[in-house]
């Protein structure tokens, strides 16, 4: 499945925060779906030749997959914040309005955190760490998961 930004940027889900201080993109996936036989899902390895990626980045695409969700979510593909905002409040304040919206959907939420320092951030706001995925000398991922809620 793909989690390109441009689903993101299609679906008006980027949001930024004050001058650039701090951006979050996310987008529903709806169930999945099946495919004709001549379709089949991207072998992540093979997206990665010619793209001048780490030789295991790859695989580390394919473990953290295995815990998305199947059934109907958001996913939480990036917050990310200005090193000259960090420590104001900006990560959460985006954080915030995410789970707002996937509240009012009533869905569960999916993220993949590549910082172990925000765990505790998406912990205080019910996410449950699902894993710690690497490859190699990969860095770390930590797949997150939190249970729909209604608004």
């Amino acid at each position: 499945m793909s989690r390109g930004y441009s689903a993101a940027f299609d679906a008006g889900t980027v949001y930024v925060i004050g001058d650039f201080a701090g951006v979050a993109s996310g987008f529903h996936q709806a169930q999945k779906k099946a495919y004709p036989e001549e379709f089949v899902p991207a072998d992540p390895s093979a997206m990665m030749e010619d793209h001048n990626f780490p030789p295991e980045f790859g695989a580390l695409i394919s473990r953290s997959a295995a815990y998305c969700p199947t059934n109907p979510h958001w996913y939480l593909g990036l917050i990310a914040v200005d090193p000259a905002y960090r420590g104001r409040g900006v990560g959460t304040k985006l954080l915030e309005f995410c789970l707002t919206i996937v509240d009012h959907d009533e869905l569960p939420a999916y993220l993949e955190s590549t910082n172990a320092a925000n765990l505790s951030l998406y912990k205080r706001f019910g996410f449950q760490q699902l894993a710690e995925v690497s490859v190699g000398s990969s860095p770390i991922r930590f797949p997150m998961f939190r249970a729909a809620r209604a608004s």
